[in-house]
């Protein structure tokens, strides 16, 4: 779900401005059918799916609110990013706790059929999956990139440290691994029951803040390195790109309001 989420935001983040209402009221919809075509839903499961989809993006305007004003507020050449997520993060979380009731609620509905589909696909992504110094470092420039434009030379030697701070710290990769094994181990129990409070059991939390900060520590001190870096045009580059963000955010308050007429 998560994967998809992010498919979605980067689509709406490349989209012409011209098109943001439309793509905005059709987002429930976009979002439904990219899980579905994943999942292989039939018709019933996919019609509930839409329906919890469309329903959240409703539910979230408060947080999403908040969520606005701290990146509204946020001043990249100087306003640390961890101070950011600590504020960021509980309306963050629970946004994020609704998306995984409802991927719990959505798997755990799939039938042996679906499931085994749904082994194989992760089975294939997950020989997909590279780990390399190499890959990692190209995702890292990619995102980036996105944001702020070309990289510096030295700001593509903070990425490289970056990557091997990260992969230096097994846990990190264990934890991964250990994650995607245990959701593939479930979707293989056959009762339908246990496997349905495996996932409620295994897959429905969410981390506390404590955690994530934990998690991301190495990367918080490469973030304040990157700062220091950052060159004007790049600088011209972010703000232009939240500003884009903010209309996307406001346009979303706007039509998420009151229900939408699908008729």
């Amino acid at each position: 779900m998560k994967q998809v989420l992010y498919f979605l935001f980067l689509f709406v983040f490349l989209s012409s401005c011209s098109y943001r209402e439309t793509i905005l009221r059709k987002a429930p919809d976009f979002l439904s059918d990219k899980i579905e075509d994943y999942l292989e839903l039939d018709e019933a499961q996919e019609e509930e799916l839409r329906s919890q989809v469309t329903s959240s993006f409703f539910e979230h305007h408060k947080e999403v609110i908040i969520l606005r004003k701290i990146l509204a507020d946020y001043d990249i050449t100087k306003d640390s990013l961890r101070k950011q997520v600590v504020k960021g993060y509980p309306p963050y979380s629970r946004v994020l706790k609704d998306v995984n009731a409802i991927s719990i609620e959505v798997l755990s509905k799939l039938d042996s059929k679906q499931r085994k589909e749904l082994v194989e696909k992760q089975k294939k992504a997950n020989e997909k999956r590279e780990t390399d110094l190499k890959s990692y470092k190209k995702r890292g420039v990619d995102r980036l990139s996105r944001l702020f434009g070309e990289l510096t030379p030295k700001q593509d030697i903070l990425v490289e440290k970056l990557v091997v701070d990260y992969l230096k710290k097994k846990d990190n990769l264990k934890a991964s691994s250990a994650w995607r094994k245990k959701f593939v181990e479930t979707l293989k129990i056959d009762d339908q029951i246990a496997y349905q409070e495996a996932l409620k059991r295994n897959f429905s939390d969410v981390e506390d803040l404590k955690q994530v900060l934990k998690d991301n520590e190495y990367f918080f001190k490469f973030f304040d390195e990157f700062q220091k870096s950052l060159t004007s045009k790049q600088v011209e580059k972010f703000n232009k790109k939240k500003q884009e963000v903010l209309a996307w955010i406001d346009l979303y308050l706007k039509i998420y309001k009151t229900p939408i007429n699908h008729t």
